[in-house]
């Protein structure tokens, strides 16, 4: 898998001339068709000069809609606590692994938190790392990132625009894993529902939208990590990354070098130890 995607990192570099400007003219069109991308100018009009933020830095319950509304999910903040919240942090390790309320964004669903929503945890994560905001005590401030978005260089809007999705798709496995790290015995259940996920954006890579070449990992990854795996790229389909049928998804051609630094990124960041303890056994 990892081979797969050096590979064609290094084969989608070698371009020059037409065939460069083909490439620049693919991101900027697929990325322009992503509500994660667009939405991020909202966000930015909604941030104004700066917002006040929640003690762990994320958004207060009163601005979770609004702005998971930028990204097309329809979540709001509340003060009680659910049995119907989409995604619940407090969970049980392995009651999250047979939840069956996972295999789209939430809709219509009620939080306490921004962080029990995958999707809108990847965003800001993402939105922060590249620095489209930072943060300073319990507010959150446009920062570098934010002027470099708006700026008259085509390329530098393309290139941070390529890193934040990266990124979110790295931060995205993290919310997966993340559950799974505060019990021992559970640790080893994340890195095989994301290795199967991984698989699937790489077989996706090379797949034309339309082409119903099954993909083959789905068969290999069979029982509940490979289910797992197929409702994660679900959720990765609705917010735009991937298109087709979930038995053929394909990667849009302007958003495949991001998707591919962001697998290697999943790689180096929630795999390589569960591939060093398999080296070992």
């Amino acid at each position: 898998m990892i081979s797969a995607c050096e590979r064609w990192l290094s084969e989608g570099n070698n371009t020059t001339g037409g065939e460069a400007d083909q490439g620049i003219a693919e991101r900027h069109r697929d990325l322009a068709e992503i509500r994660l991308v667009t939405g991020v100018e909202d966000f930015l009009d909604w941030l104004g000069e700066g917002r006040h933020c929640s003690p762990e830095g994320g958004l207060q319950r009163k601005d979770i809609a609004p702005v998971a509304a930028m990204i097309g999910l329809s979540v709001k903040g509340t003060h009680t606590k659910h049995d119907d919240a989409g995604h619940r942090v407090d969970l049980p390790a392995l009651d999250r692994l047979f939840d069956d309320d996972v295999s789209a964004p939430p809709r219509q669903h009620p939080v306490m938190s921004m962080w029990e929503v995958p999707e809108l945890t990847a965003w800001w994560q993402a939105m922060q790392a590249v620095g489209i905001f930072s943060r300073s005590g319990t507010r959150v401030l446009p920062d570098q990132g934010a002027e470099l978005l708006r700026s008259t260089d085509e390329l530098e809007v393309l290139d941070i625009q390529q890193e934040f999705l990266a990124v979110f798709v790295e931060r995205f496995f993290a919310a997966e894993a993340e559950p799974f790290q505060r019990d021992d015995f559970f640790r080893s259940l994340a890195p095989p529902t994301i290795a199967a996920a991984a698989a699937e954006l790489v077989a996706a890579l090379s797949r034309e939208e339309g082409e119903q070449q099954p993909q083959p990992s789905v068969q290999q990854h069979a029982g509940l990590f490979g289910l797992r795996a197929r409702m994660l790229l679900r959720r990765l389909a609705d917010v735009g990354l991937l298109r087709g049928q979930e038995s053929a998804y394909s990667v849009p051609p302007g958003l495949r070098q991001a998707i591919v630094q962001g697998v290697l990124m999943t790689r180096d960041g929630h795999l390589a130890e569960a591939d060093e303890d398999d080296a070992e056994e």
